[in-house]
């Protein structure tokens, strides 16, 4: 019997928000005097749930209670009840607290006002009771989401676990128990629970929704992620809805607008950043061009003074420059035609070769002269295989090559 309100009592002592379908931040307040068929806490007379006036029932476990809660926490179990009409209840420190399960606000129970401390809220309403005489404050707990304070003035006003922080609300300094240790430890009501609420981790970068509940052991810990800086890697690392809307997306990048190259925008595409259309410097080449972006022409190219030309022979090489975007080759000693002087004029690797007038006839045919070939030997040109003129004898030859036959005193 009342088993959901057993449920939606273990919202008081976890550490805990609403889900889509219930959120503690409805303003309980404002509901009272409302149409019954609109408010949960009201009878259909117009009248909140009511006690039956007797004392408070001990009791050892939920099954001595016929609300089926028995609040273990305290020195002696007490039987939790409904509120009576006035939204007041039966013991002193004790108030009317909203209490909710897995599809909003149910029957408001009396409960001590300490147990409300770490109750999951969203607004002061929350933590408060429903005729206002104890008024609580919802604070955010780290990163965990926000839960119900419990006023001090010290951290002796505490439960165990607990310390006494100071909160300004706007009208000074209020104290304010909150766990030693950033998280509220679910005890042995709320982790029978399974309605889960609503969280958010913020921080500088943004917030990450999420859901809390109490876990079998231990405690209630927000399922959002921690925003980070949204970085090019396909994630919304910042959870606002777009992915990978980085800061550094469309800012200028590249080198330089100098010379070929042009600055581009920071891009991302399938979580990779790159700069999109970028001209980026690259080695310096005789084109007439500022490949480097240094704001300066065709200046130490590759081929800067290099040596150039012909080697071989008689040819001398020159000095590589570049002149007007192309290389030339400056102040070389080029190749002439060949002639015989022992030199490779021509600078083909071979010297006297292939010299003008070798080959040709050369010498005299008279008398016992024979004709021969020009031929290059030693760097001249020489008459090869040619019989010259001798001394004239009386022979009957014409040994001098002279047109004549001895000499005219000879006689045979």
């Amino acid at each position: 019997m009342m088993r959901y309100v057993a449920a939606t009592f273990l919202l008081l002592f976890c550490y805990a928000c609403g889900n889509d379908n219930s959120s503690p931040s409805l303003g309980l307040h404002s509901d009272l005097s409302g149409e019954s068929a609109n408010n949960p806490w009201l009878l259909a007379d117009g009248a909140l749930a009511i006690s039956d006036g007797h004392a408070p029932q001990k009791c050892l476990s939920d099954r001595d209670c016929p609300s089926d809660i028995c609040l273990q926490e305290l020195a002696v179990g007490i039987c939790a009840e409904p509120c009576d009409a006035q939204g007041g209840c039966y013991k002193e420190d004790w108030g009317c607290f909203p209490i909710y399960d897995d599809v909003g606000p149910t029957q408001p129970l009396c409960l001590p006002h300490t147990s409300v401390l770490c109750m999951p809220c969203i607004t002061n309403d929350d933590c408060s009771t429903l005729d206002g005489t104890y008024l609580g404050h919802c604070l955010p707990l780290a990163t965990e989401g926000s839960f119900c304070g419990f006023s001090c003035i010290a951290h002796e006003d505490c439960p165990d676990g607990y310390t006494c922080r100071a909160f300004d609300f706007g009208e000074g300094l209020t104290g304010q128990c909150q766990p030693k240790i950033e998280q509220c430890v679910c005890n042995e009501i709320g982790k029978r629970t399974v309605w889960t609420v609503d969280c958010a981790v913020e921080n500088e970068f943004g917030a990450c929704l999420g859901t809390n509940k109490c876990p079998p052991a231990g405690s209630a810990t927000c399922t959002a992620e921690v925003p980070l800086e949204d970085v090019c890697n396909g994630l919304d690392d910042n959870c606002d809805g777009e992915i990978d809307n980085s800061s550094i997306i469309g800012e200028e990048c590249g080198d330089s607008n100098k010379g070929v190259c042009k600055l581009g925008k920071m891009a991302c595409v399938e979580g990779e950043e790159f700069c999109e259309g970028a001209i980026l410097p690259s080695d310096e080449t005789c084109d007439g061009l500022d490949n480097d972006c240094d704001w300066a022409v065709d200046e130490e190219y590759p081929e800067h003074l290099e040596p150039c030309g012909n080697e071989t022979g008689e040819c001398k090489a020159g000095k590589s420059l570049c002149q007007n975007g192309s290389i030339v080759c400056v102040d070389p000693v080029g190749p002439t035609d060949e002639v015989c002087d022992g030199k490779d004029n021509d600078c083909d690797g071979e010297t006297d070769n292939d010299v003008p007038g070798q080959g040709e006839i050369c010498g005299s045919d008279v008398g016992e002269c024979n004709q021969g070939e020009t031929s290059c030997k030693g760097g001249k040109m020489v008459c090869e295989g040619e019989t010259t003129p001798g001394e004239e004898v009386c022979n009957g030859k014409d040994d001098d090559c002279d047109g004549n036959v001895d000499f005219p005193d000879c006689e045979l």
